[in-house]
């Protein structure tokens, strides 16, 4: 399974559950297939910042 070929419009948009449950399944790095991933501030709010 390939994964999302990065472009300049590589851009996912995410909300708690999606985040959450990547992360349950530690998935997480599923991100780094995209060039932008833009986080509501109100979720951001609810999780202290990473430097990964």
């Amino acid at each position: 399974m390939g994964g999302i070929e990065p472009t300049p419009t590589a851009l996912a948009v995410a909300d708690a559950g999606p985040l959450i449950h990547l992360d349950e399944l530690g998935c997480l790095d599923i991100l780094k297939d995209f060039t932008q991933v833009w986080v509501p501030i109100s979720v951001d709010s609810l999780y202290p910042s990473s430097t990964a």
